[in-house]
């Protein structure tokens, strides 16, 4: 069953979805609770120019829950992105091969590249992991692709109680 139905509308992505006030885990006894629609506002993003004076772009990306259902305050938003930067080597940058993938490709800026697996011992992604609602359902992630990633393209997609909502791909240019 399709939970989400995904609309474009200048710049920003409705979703209404079914949200079950339990959390992703099956509970161990049937629960009767109703599932609330909750709308789903998300800044679009098609490109960031990154920085030519620093090293990392920082952009804040912004969205927006409501429900006349529920109380949207600290609601959980979840972020993950394809593309992470070595901490102990910023000349390059790694990239998932897939969105649930733990392997990919570390690309240096020599033009060299290694399969290898993703170790967060020594990558840092370049998306917030969590945003939590305010009272108002406004939430705020922030993305920060670094240098060596110019010309190429990052995923970002966020999720809402385990239910995937929707992605986008955004260009990081020069």
């Amino acid at each position: 069953m399709d939970l989400s139905i995904l609309k474009n509308q200048k710049g920003s992505v409705l979703a209404s979805l079914l949200i079950l006030l339990v959390g992703c885990e099956s509970p161990t006894e049937p629960t009767n609770i109703d599932p609330a629609t909750v709308t789903v506002t998300m800044e679009r993003i098609p490109n960031i120019e990154l920085n030519d004076y620093s090293w990392q772009t920082i952009k804040t990306v912004d969205g927006n829950l409501s429900s006349d259902d529920v109380d949207v305050e600290n609601f959980r938003v979840e972020w993950t992105s394809d593309m992470y930067w070595s901490v102990h080597d910023t000349a390059g940058y790694f990239k998932l091969n897939c969105r649930t993938c733990r392997d990919g490709v570390w690309y240096g800026s020599d033009g060299t590249t290694e399969e290898m697996i993703l170790d967060l011992d020594i990558m840092a992604p370049v998306t917030n992991y969590v945003s939590i609602t305010d009272e108002n359902g406004d939430f705020r992630n922030v993305i920060a692709p670094v240098r060596s990633m110019v010309g190429k393209s990052m995923w970002l997609w966020w999720e809402i109680n385990c239910v995937m909502i929707d992605s986008q791909s955004i260009y990081l240019m020069e």
